[in-house]
């Protein structure tokens, strides 16, 4: 009989089949290091039973057949793949336990055939199915030698969970192959989601260019300062992305308003005045059915020209709390305008913007913004003006020398406001 007792336990080689089995835990970056690891872990196995020769079939998430992964004593490039029936697949989930291969279907048996050296001895050879999660995840297959002594039922209830733990592994290979799937088809759907978010970001940028062209454009260069900025607080590349959007839509609610009052050249009765203060809550109106995956962007939008005013009546004083979303649209919308000629005045100066934003701080302007904002800018007159992030040519005027120097006292007298509020 082929499993009667063994006299002596090979323990050093089994512990070589342990050391095999810790190295799973590694991390392994390619299917030619899995495969090797597996390899060893089925040598391990040879040399602590005696097997002549070995086999190890493992399952594929995306095929019904088992493939051929790693041997011993057979060139596995010449072992074709096997296809299980579904309903002898069953008997081997049923019953994972050592098999004589003599019971197995003759497709196997032929596996451990070699060329030049015959089919197996039928009588040394078995088979076990690797079974776990309910799912036939591989099968291993073994011919003992002659000289090898016979398995007792100890030794073959220890092949048998050795090939438990490779089964372990192998459905885990199968559940992160499914899972790394998954990941892949939710990316993909969320990048066609976004396709059609911006393609109806890019029709409301149109309704806002035939309605008024300069609103299009302001649009356009608030989004892009609005990126650049998030990028330099540390924001991620979809939270900057969602930036972006949110500078394109800012001011959407414009599409509502009368366009002789967005292009009156005077200032604003109360009447006309109440009309274009409403666009930031129009324009939050038109997109709150709309749920986009940028979190804040419909916020910032409808608070864009709120202030982080001082709360008198909460000592010590704090900001409002107005999330950095909004502080951001805020800012560089307001930057933006002022470095943009209007029919009601021209476009200021930098020094005159510097002005602006020093007496707004606090008030209209969050500070650490603002710094950052000025940070920006200031490395711009070092770069070439098509790698600007802010600066603008329109924006020279005069010497740029003494306009950097401007952003430097600028800065400076920034980030002396925030050691004020600090102090108290």
């Amino acid at each position: 009989m082929m499993f009667e007792a063994c006299t002596e336990l090979h323990v050093d080689r089994i512990l070589d089949y342990f050391h095999s089995l810790g190295q799973w835990s590694r991390e392994m970056n390619s299917s030619a290091q899995i495969g090797r690891m597996l390899g060893s872990t089925v040598s391990a196995m040879e040399d602590a039973f005696g097997l002549y020769r070995a086999l190890l079939l493992a399952a594929h998430d995306s095929d019904g057949r088992l493939f051929p992964v790693a041997g011993r004593g057979l060139e596995i490039e010449s072992v074709p793949p096997v296809e299980i029936p579904d309903r002898f697949q069953r008997t081997l989930i049923s019953n994972p336990q050592l098999l004589a291969l003599r019971s197995l279907p003759r497709d196997f048996a032929d596996l451990l055939g070699t060329p030049g050296n015959g089919g197996p001895a039928v009588e040394r050879s078995a088979a076990i199915p690797l079974v776990t999660g309910g799912e036939l995840v591989g099968l291993f297959l073994f011919e003992r030698s002659e000289e090898s002594p016979p398995l007792d039922q100890h030794n073959c209830d220890l092949l048998v969970s050795m090939c438990q733990n490779l089964a372990v592994y192998l459905y885990n290979q199968i559940v992160l192959t499914r899972l790394t799937q998954k990941h892949r088809e939710i990316e993909e759907l969320c990048g066609r989601v976004k396709e059609i978010y911006r393609q109806a970001i890019m029709a409301f940028l149109t309704a806002i260019d035939i309605k008024d062209g300069y609103t299009k454009e302001h649009s356009i260069r608030v989004a892009e300062m609005a990126s650049a900025l998030a990028r330099e607080l540390g924001f991620n590349e979809e939270e900057v992305e969602g930036m972006y959007f949110a500078g394109l839509l800012h001011d959407i609610g414009k599409i509502l308003v009368d366009k002789q009052i967005l292009n009156k050249r005077g200032g604003l009765d109360l009447t006309e005045y109440a009309e274009m203060s409403d666009h930031t809550r129009m324009g939050a109106k038109i997109l709150s059915n709309i749920q986009f995956p940028w979190e804040n962007l419909v916020h910032a939008i409808l608070h864009h020209h709120d202030r982080p005013a001082y709360d008198e009546f909460s000592p010590p004083r704090r900001y409002r709390q107005l999330d950095l979303c909004t502080k951001i649209i805020s800012l560089t919308d307001a930057f933006d305008a002022m470095t943009s000629d209007r029919p009601y005045r021209r476009a200021l100066r930098l020094d005159e913007c510097f002005s602006e934003l020093i007496d707004g701080l606090g008030d209209q302007f969050d500070p650490e913004t603002t710094r950052m904002f000025l940070r920006i800018l200031d490395r711009d007159f070092e770069r070439p003006s098509s790698q600007r992030r802010i600066l603008r040519d329109r924006m020279l005027r005069g010497n740029p020398d003494s306009q950097r120097e401007g952003v430097s006292n600028t800065l400076m007298q920034v980030e002396q406001f925030m050691g004020i509020i600090t102090t108290y």
